[in-house]
């Protein structure tokens, strides 16, 4: 079943994913969720892919060495969670995530954040971006 993502600025189709890629994905997830009802997992959905977005980027990757492109990740990721002055962050929409991980520091302390990102997002964030877009909308 192909999906398909329609938003403002863009159209994609993603094709389905292989039986084996979609069994490893949902085992993948069930263990998440298996420990999550033990104790909240430290990662959260947008700063995820806040630092998704920023680890994947090809111009980063290609002008920067590994680590610098990290620091970048990361970056972005606690800007996402904490907010700025103009906008609230993730926390701040999320008392349960507010109460456990009050700022980035705390969400990344036992350095498990980024392994949670690679295992519960990144395989269908690459797997969207190998797609190529149906349509691209400019804004007016």
């Amino acid at each position: 079943l192909t999906s398909i993502v329609v938003a403002e600025d863009i159209e994609l189709q993603i094709p389905p994913l292989s039986h084996g890629q979609a069994a490893q994905i949902l085992n993948t997830w069930l263990e998440a969720w298996q420990q999550g009802m033990c104790r909240p997992l430290p990662v959260a959905v947008r700063t995820a892919f806040a630092w998704l977005t920023v680890e994947h980027d090809k111009k980063l990757s290609k002008e920067e060495d590994a680590s610098l492109r990290q620091e970048k990740a990361l970056a972005s990721a606690a800007e996402c969670y904490e907010g700025t002055m103009n906008t609230s962050g993730e926390a701040q929409q999320s008392p349960i995530l507010a109460r456990h991980y009050a700022d980035f520091t705390a969400l990344n302390a036992s350095q498990e954040f980024t392994h949670w990102v690679q295992q519960l997002y990144q395989p269908l964030f690459v797997h969207t971006l190998e797609q190529q877009p149906v349509s691209e909308n400019e804004h007016e």
